[in-house]
């Protein structure tokens, strides 16, 4: 079964993570395409290290390396929605990322 990922957009149908995706080095976006492409094939079942879950609605899809890559989404609709994306610094989740990706959840 294929699963279906969608990107979060605003009201001027902006899809910030979309964009944040397209503005990485090569290598970086080759990774996050990876992940995303096996959250498309595993959906829910996918784990540790590609993806965790944050809270009761909100998932972290992740990548190392380098330049670590963050995308926190959720499922919606029948479908997994991007809800917002950063360059991983602090072994910490920013607490400022997950709000602002809880916000764009409340959005939909």
């Amino acid at each position: 079964m294929s699963w279906i990922l969608g990107f979060y957009a605003n009201s001027r149908d902006d899809k910030p993570v979309e964009e944040f995706i397209y503005s990485l080095d090569d290598a970086t976006f080759n990774k996050v395409m990876r992940v995303m492409d096996l959250l498309k094939v595993y959906g829910p079942k996918l784990s540790l290290p590609y993806a965790k879950r944050i809270s009761s609605t909100i998932y972290e899809l992740r990548t190392s390396g380098k330049v670590p890559i963050r995308l926190l989404y959720t499922w919606h609709n029948s479908q997994f929605v991007l809800l917002n994306s950063f360059k991983k610094k602090t072994n910490k989740l920013p607490s400022k990322e997950l709000k602002l990706a809880e916000e764009r959840l409340d959005r939909l």
